[in-house]
This record gives structure tokens, C-alpha cells and sequence, in this order.
């Protein structure tokens, strides 16, 4: 089973905050069933984290990888592309190109499988510290 946990954006200090700093007692269901992290500040001001979940793999060099980090994969599919949670699965959405197979275009490839026990994708960023990575050039 693979282990539940997550990062937050905070969109108001445009700050990272990391999985040891998000408290049990921050994560929470709104009124409409989406999951949110907040928090009050010293003004009692309520405000909402961005909930990144992590996908329960590494890259290449042992980093976790969580939803809105940028990866590049260079086996037989090559993207450069963020991570999204949809259908179920963690996809890495961008312009997908298949080695093998030229002419198949795609937006996403699905995040595990072969791609981890081959050791070919790599954290490059992430979509809110580093959003020119997925500008094309």
C-alpha cells in the first residue's frame, strides 16, 4: 500500500510547505467534498494551502514525486510534463513522443509501471515555483 501523504502550496507567501509541516488537524473536507489544507494566520485571517498529494514513487534520484511537480521522462516515451491525479491514476500531462511509434500523439502517459523499474523519470520542478519549464521554446 503505498503511503498517504501530502505537500501544500501556499499561494499567498508563494512558499513550498513541506509533508512534516502540514498538520493533521490543517486538512480538512469543504463543504462541496474537496479535500483543502488551511490555516489562520497571527490576524486570524483564513486562507486555503494548495493540498499536494504524493504519488507514492521516486524518480531517478530517490525524490518523492507529488501532483504539480514537473518530470522528464526519457525512456521509450519522451515528455517533459507536470503530474495530475485523474481517472484514478497519476498521469504526466504534456506533449507526449513515442520512440517506437512517431506519428502517435498524446497529452498524457501514465505514471508507473516499466517507467520506475527502468529509472527514467526525474523531477525537474514544479508547476508553481517553475511554470517556464512547461512554456514551449
Amino acid at each position: 500500500m503505498r503511503e498517504i501523504k501530502f505537500r501544500a502550496w501556499d499561494p499567498e507567501l508563494k512558499l513550498m510547505i513541506k509533508p512534516c509541516m502540514v498538520g493533521r488537524n490543517q486538512i480538512y473536507i469543504d463543504e462541496n467534498g474537496e479535500l483543502g489544507i488551511g490555516r489562520y494566520d497571527c490576524n486570524e485571517d483564513y486562507y486555503d494551502l494548495i493540498p499536494l498529494q504524493f504519488t507514492g514513487l521516486k524518480d531517478k534520484k530517490g525524490v518523492e514525486i507529488y501532483e504539480g511537480d514537473i518530470v522528464k521522462e526519457t525512456g521509450d516515451v519522451s515528455v517533459i510534463g507536470k503530474i495530475v491525479f485523474d481517472f484514478g491514476m497519476f498521469w504526466i500531462v504534456g506533449d507526449v513522443k513515442y520512440k517506437n511509434a512517431p506519428d502517435l500523439e498524446s497529452d498524457k502517459v501514465c505514471l508507473g509501471g516499466n517507467v520506475f523499474k527502468r529509472k527514467i523519470v526525474e523531477v525537474i520542478g514544479n508547476i508553481y515555483e517553475n511554470p517556464e519549464l512547461l512554456k514551449e521554446e
